[in-house]
């Protein structure tokens, strides 16, 4: 039994802090040791505090845990990945004042062999894209600009694209398209594959689904 008191007020921030400073002093004096030491020994339940927010090792630990069961740590554009994908389509609008481009006022979509395993890229390519003031399309065969993108089996064969497919089948209609490369897409935005890897996830809002 720990040698501490009953806080006044649970759960109010000033008493559960000094509640919490108690605990700790008194688990040092029964382990003869500092709180250097002690935080040392039982780093798991130490963290940081940051504009409001707490981290601790543990509570990181068990938030990547629970996005391993739920599958959101996967790159992978389908399921939950791709109901967030959807509404970010639905919100995303240029960051600043729109950057002069061939895409301005265009339509663009991307292979699905970047497109399904690349879903953080996606996002930060469809903002970019917004700053071009450009829009995304999921249906390839409506868009003004188609971007190619290979990958090959484990034949050493290039893998078939189904949007390829009825990105042709719209220019033997009739349909203006420019198929155009992944290099050249990132060249036209200005940006390197390493650059897109590395851009932060949205904040949670830009997955929030307008109303009406």
């Amino acid at each position: 039994m720990l040698n501490v008191g009953i806080p006044l007020h649970a759960h109010r921030a000033q008493d559960d802090a000094y509640t919490t400073m108690l605990i700790v002093k008194d688990l040092c004096k029964r382990q003869n040791l500092d709180i250097h030491t002690f935080i040392t020994n039982w780093e798991s339940c130490s963290g940081v505090t940051e504009n409001g927010v707490i981290t601790t090792i543990w509570g990181e630990k068990s938030r990547k845990e629970r996005e391993e069961r739920n599958g959101s740590v996967s790159n992978k554009l389908s399921h939950k990945n791709k109901e967030k994908f959807i509404r970010f389509l639905d919100v995303v609008h240029p960051q600043e004042e729109i950057i002069s481009s061939e895409l301005n006022g265009k339509t663009l979509s991307i292979s699905l062999n970047y497109q399904f395993y690349h879903f953080k890229e996606m996002l930060a390519l469809v903002q970019l894209l917004a700053n071009h003031g450009c829009n995304y399309k999921l249906k390839a065969s409506e868009c003004d600009y188609f971007v190619t993108y290979t990958v090959l089996d484990e034949n050493g064969k290039e893998k078939p694209c189904s949007k390829l497919e009825f990105v042709k089948k719209a220019i033997m209609e009739g349909k203006q398209i420019r198929i155009i490369s992944f290099d050249d897409l990132l060249e036209i935005l200005k940006v390197s594959e390493e650059a897109l890897s590395q851009t932060p996830y949205p904040e949670a809002i830009n997955f929030v689904k307008k109303k009406g």
